[in-house]
C-alpha cells in the first residue's frame, strides 16, 4: 500500500495554517491544526510532531511495508519517519550539480507523477 503523507496547507486566516493528510485516491484521513503560520511549523516540523504524538492515533494507519511519498519541504522530517521504520521517497536533490543524472530525473519524475494525483484532486 502506497501512502501519500500529504500536509496540504490550507489557510484560515494570515497567522494560521491547517494541514490536511491524503491517502493516494484521495481520501482525507484527518485534518492537523490550526497551527501559527510561521518558521517553526514547516512541513517537516509539523509531521515529525504528528509522528512523535501520535496525533489522532497515526500510527495506527499506517503499516511496516507503507510508502510515505513527500515533496522536499518534509527533507528534516526524514530521519524521523525512518526510525519509525518508514520507507519515505521524495524527488532527488541537485545538491550543486548543474542536473540530474538519468536515474535521479527519472526518479524525480515518477515522485512528481504519483504526488500529483493527490494534488490536483485539492486545487
Amino acid at each position: 500500500m502506497i501512502v501519500k503523507d500529504e500536509f496540504s496547507k490550507f489557510f484560515l486566516n494570515i497567522n494560521n495554517i491547517i494541514y490536511a493528510t491524503f491517502i493516494q485516491d484521495g481520501y482525507i484521513l484527518c485534518v492537523f491544526g490550526p497551527f501559527l503560520s510561521d518558521y517553526k511549523n514547516n512541513d517537516a516540523s509539523v509531521f515529525t510532531n504528528c509522528l512523535c504524538k501520535n496525533q489522532q492515533d497515526i500510527l495506527n494507519w499506517l503499516h511496516k511495508d507503507d510508502v510515505i511519498i513527500a515533496d522536499r519541504g518534509f527533507r528534516d522530517a526524514v530521519p524521523t519517519v525512518k526510525q519509525f521504520g518508514y520507507e519515505i521517497i521524495m524527488p532527488s536533490f541537485i545538491n550543486r550539480k548543474k542536473q540530474f543524472t538519468r536515474e535521479e530525473a527519472n526518479h524525480t519524475r515518477l515522485v512528481t507523477k504519483v504526488r500529483w494525483v493527490i494534488e490536483s484532486g485539492i486545487v
